[in-house]
């Protein structure tokens, strides 16, 4: 029988210490409006429905309560996962995280930022070097490019993060030494 060895990447070691962290931010769905005026302009549902409702008063298109009316096509609210972004989106009107693709060009500036920079385990942080390391179940890892420098970067992270877990909590698994 022959025996399979397979090396762990740093980008996979550094992805599963940041997880339990990542998934503790706050996020919440992008929505946009159909706008001509505002294109490329997020929003999270709540703060696209009260938009929506203020131009529609502006407008005078009101309805009684429970009466369902015609949106005008330039005020649909609409929603995709799908479209790729060059930075981290945030909701324009109340600034909370948006679920979001990062483009390839954005992946290697969140790489280059936290190798530069260092991480805490504040969630948002995690969340956005996450989201660049594997876009939350994305089949592309880092591993894929073999650039030994990025390889590097990351070994130095997931370290810093094994100390920060360490300190925090007492073992690098995240589990108390009482």
């Amino acid at each position: 029988m022959t025996q399979v060895y397979t090396r762990t990447s740093e980008a996979t070691l550094l992805a599963a210490l940041i997880q339990p962290f990542a998934e503790r931010a706050e996020i919440e769905y992008l929505y946009w409006i159909e706008c001509f005026d505002e294109t490329g302009v997020c929003h999270c549902l709540k703060c696209a429905e009260e938009y929506q409702e203020e131009q529609l008063i502006k407008r005078g298109i009101v309805a009684a309560p429970y009466t369902p009316i015609a949106v005008p096509e330039d005020l649909w609210i609409n929603s995709s996962a799908g479209f790729e972004y060059d930075n981290p989106e945030h909701c324009v009107v109340c600034g909370v995280r948006l679920y979001h693709c990062l483009s390839d060009y954005a992946k290697q500036g969140e790489y280059a930022h936290f190798i530069e920079n260092g991480i805490d385990l504040d969630p948002d942080d995690c969340y956005d070097l996450m989201d660049a390391l594997c876009g939350w179940g994305s089949a592309f890892m880092p591993q894929e490019n073999n650039d030994p420098k990025l390889e590097l970067g990351f070994q130095k992270l997931r370290m810093q993060v094994e100390e920060l877990i360490f300190a925090k909590y007492g073992d690098s698994d995240g589990r108390t030494t009482e």
